[in-house]
């Protein structure tokens, strides 16, 4: 039972370093034949796009010829190609209330009496 038990850890943590690891298969570039040499059915499959950094949808005639950069899924896509993707996120939105620019600048009117009243006052 407990061989079992370590085995199943072992497959289950074994999956998940694997997916965490940099995998070129998202660089490869394939040449397929053109659109109108092929006559299979339409088919739809994600690949990743270098220069956008993220994966993208594509549509073809031809039926599958390679095994990478050929997804079924946009999230079998991404989880495969994070180490490509592009990794400008945004800050997360803070709750506090901003200071207005023309409130932190300007004097309280407190501050302005007291000014006031010692520009009255002449030595």
């Amino acid at each position: 039972m407990k061989l079992l038990l370590w085995l199943a850890l072992y497959c289950t943590l074994g999956q998940g370093f694997i997916k965490r690891v940099r995998d070129d298969n998202c660089l490869i570039h394939h040449f397929y034949p053109h659109e109108s040499a092929c006559h299979s059915p339409r088919r739809y499959f994600y690949t990743f796009h270098r220069i956008i950094s993220d994966c993208v949808q594509v549509t073809t005639n031809c039926s599958r010829m390679y095994n990478t950069n050929e997804y079924y899924s946009l999230k079998e896509c991404r989880d495969d190609c994070w180490y490509f993707m592009n990794k400008d996120i945004p800050p997360e939105p803070t709750t506090e209330k901003p200071i207005p620019v023309a409130a932190a600048n300007d004097k309280t009117t407190d501050d302005k009496k007291a000014a006031e009243g010692d520009k009255d006052k002449k030595p």
